[in-house]
């Protein structure tokens, strides 16, 4: 298993529904986790979700994408 702990962060800034994030942190503390690893755990579920096979430090493999809308 991958240690992701020790692994490159990059930071990014965006912006998002207040309702959204409100929600986002209460289960990031129900979960005793901080908001980044759910993030994260929520960006892989996504790419999973398209076909998107991720490696964690590796590239990824994808499979034919769905386009959205």
């Amino acid at each position: 298993m991958i240690d992701t702990a020790t692994m490159k962060k990059k930071m990014f800034s965006t912006q998002i529904r207040n309702d959204l994030l409100k929600e986002f942190k209460k289960l990031a503390i129900d979960l005793e986790r901080p908001i980044n690893d759910v993030l994260e755990e929520a960006m892989q579920d996504l790419l999973a979700k398209y076909g998107i096979e991720f490696q964690p430090g590796g590239s990824p493999k994808a499979k034919p994408r769905v386009r959205a809308g």
